[in-house]
């Protein structure tokens, strides 16, 4: 059969449960400093340099017939 979680839980308590949640919260923290802020101050500096490419790309498909 197996051990569940459900079975270690009740056997350890409701104070490792906390514990267990405050890890993941730590994880959760972690991933936003070092992956999701560091990817936002990228797109941050890209996006004019990006929506300027766009803008020329339909400049030039807006006036091509007109040349």
């Amino acid at each position: 059969m197996g051990i569940g979680w459900r079975h270690i839980d009740q056997h350890l308590g409701a104070g490792h449960r906390r514990f267990r949640r405050r890890a993941s919260a730590t994880i959760d923290y972690f991933l936003i400093i070092c992956i999701v802020l560091p990817l936002a101050a990228f797109i941050m500096r890209i996006a004019p340099r990006a929506i300027h490419s766009v803008y020329d790309l339909l400049t030039v498909v807006v006036a091509w017939p007109f040349m």
